[in-house]
C-alpha cells in the first residue's frame, strides 16, 4: 500500500511516474510476439492509424470491438494484462477512483526509415472531455532521445487544468491542444491568476516553444520493460526516431464519468442501458 501511495503521490505532484522493470524479459517477449501477430493478421477489431506505413504501424484497439470479435480477447491477452493485473488496478483506482474504465490500447512501432527527423508527436495535452485519464506507456525496446523517447514536462497537468478552468471556451480539439496554441491561451489569461511557481513553469514552456531542442531535457530515457504512467492533460509528446526504431505499448485508463458517457459496454446491465439512453438524449438535444 505504501508503494501505491508513493506512486500516486508522484503522479499528483509531477504528473507522471516511471516504474522501472515493470515487465521482465519473458513478458516482453510475449508482448512482442503478440504485436507481431496482430500486425501480420490485421484482425477486424484493429483500427490502423495513418502512421502505419512501411515497417511502421500504429494498431489501435477499442475494448468493445475486441470483446465483440471472435478471438479478440485471446489475441490481446498480453497487452490487456498490463492494466488488468499486477499493481496497476490499485494505482488506477487510487488516482481515478472506483469505476474507472479502459478507453483504448495501442501497439506502436516507428522506424527511422519511415520517420527520420519527423517529430513523432509534437508537444500537446489530451483533454478527455474534462475528465481524468491516466495513460500507460510501456517501452518494448530501450528508448532514448535518438529513437523516440516520450517527453513529459513536470507539473503541467495542474497548470493546463487551471488554464482551461479560467478559459472554458478554449477548444479541446486535438489540433488546438498543441503547445503553441496553449501558450496563446495563457497570454489571454490574467497573470495575477498564477502563482510564482506557475509563472516560472509558463516561462519554461515558452522557452521550449522558442527553442524546441530544450524539450529534450524532458525526455524519459529508459530500458525495455519500463512503464511510464502519466496524466494525459500534462504537456507531452514523442521525439523523432533518428536511429533504429521505437516500440511501445500504450493504453488509456479513464475515470467513471468518461466511461459512462463513452463506454456503456463496460457498465453493468442496467447502468449500461441508462448510459445508452443518456447518450441518445444528448445527441438529440445537441448538448
Amino acid at each position: 500500500m505504501n508503494e501505491i501511495n508513493e506512486i500516486v503521490g508522484r503522479i499528483k505532484d509531477d504528473g507522471f511516474v516511471v516504474i522501472d522493470n515493470y515487465c521482465d524479459g519473458d513478458e516482453l517477449d510475449a508482448l512482442r510476439l503478440e504485436v507481431n501477430a496482430l500486425a501480420k493478421e490485421n484482425p477486424v477489431f484493429i483500427k490502423k492509424h495513418a502512421m502505419t506505413r512501411g515497417e511502421s504501424f500504429l494498431l489501435n484497439m477499442v475494448p468493445a470491438r475486441v470483446q465483440g470479435s471472435n478471438g479478440g480477447l485471446e489475441g490481446t491477452a498480453q497487452i490487456r494484462g498490463l492494466f488488468e493485473g499486477g499493481v496497476l488496478p490499485a494505482i488506477t483506482t487510487k488516482y481515478l477512483s472506483q469505476g474507472w474504465g479502459v478507453s483504448n490500447f495501442i501497439y506502436h512501432k516507428a522506424t527511422a526509415e519511415e520517420f527520420g527527423s519527423q517529430e513523432l508527436f509534437p508537444l500537446h495535452y489530451d483533454n478527455f472531455q474534462n475528465c481524468f485519464c491516466l495513460k500507460g506507456f510501456l517501452y518494448l525496446e530501450d528508448c532514448a532521445v535518438v529513437n523516440g523517447a516520450l517527453r513529459f514536462i513536470p507539473g503541467t497537468h495542474n497548470l493546463v487544468r487551471k488554464v482551461l478552468r479560467l478559459n472554458p471556451d478554449a477548444s479541446s480539439s486535438t489540433q488546438e491542444n498543441r503547445l503553441d496554441v496553449f501558450t496563446d491561451v495563457i497570454d489571454r489569461t490574467n497573470l495575477n491568476a498564477f502563482t510564482q511557481d506557475e509563472k516560472k513553469l509558463i516561462g519554461e514552456l515558452k522557452e521550449v516553444l522558442a527553442d524546441p531542442k530544450k524539450s529534450l531535457k524532458y525526455a524519459i530515457e529508459r530500458k525495455a520493460g519500463s512503464l511510464v504512467l502519466f496524466d494525459t492533460i500534462g504537456i507531452h509528446g514523442g521525439v523523432s526516431v533518428m536511429r533504429g526504431e521505437r516500440w511501445v505499448a500504450r493504453f488509456h485508463l479513464v475515470d467513471r464519468k468518461y466511461r459512462f458517457w463513452n463506454h456503456p459496454e463496460q457498465e453493468g446491465f442496467l447502468m449500461g442501458l441508462f448510459s445508452r439512453f443518456c447518450r441518445k438524449v444528448k445527441r438529440i438535444v445537441g448538448y
